[in-house]
């Protein structure tokens, strides 16, 4: 399944089952794709046992506007949702900022809450 990490039980499976079953019947049975299966094969290290990637995979789109433009209107409206600030920044900058930054921006404003905006009171449930 995409987005999700293979797991060192998921290796130690698929290399049990790689001894019985085909490559494809071993992935498919571990539950992961044959690519990653691929990969597998050549690996010697544990997936818990890599050390995690610290560099970005692309540039950020909104590097430059986001200190200069997005701040200022989230101080300004706190409340204001992601696909405003979108509509807004491709109102102002046409043809710059697709429809697919949104994921991006509804991360960074949501970063941004979490360390500037509005303090909340926790609060706690009780289950019996």
């Amino acid at each position: 399944m995409p987005g999700k990490r293979i797991t060192d039980l998921q290796v130690s499976k698929y290399k049990e089952l790689r001894g019985k079953f085909s490559q494809e019947a071993a992935a498919a049975k571990t539950g992961i794709s044959v690519a990653s299966a691929r990969r597998l094969e050549s690996s010697v290290v544990l997936p818990s046992q890599r050390e995690s990637r610290h560099w970005r995979t692309r540039a950020d789109p909104l590097s430059e506007v986001w200190l200069e433009e997005v701040v200022p209107m989230l101080e300004s409206a706190p409340s204001l949702m992601a696909v405003t600030l979108l509509e807004e920044l491709q109102r102002r900058y046409p043809a710059r900022f697709p429809d697919s930054v949104l994921r991006t921006l509804q991360r960074r404003v949501s970063q941004w809450r979490a360390e500037h905006g509005d303090e909340r009171e926790l609060t706690t449930t009780t289950s019996n």
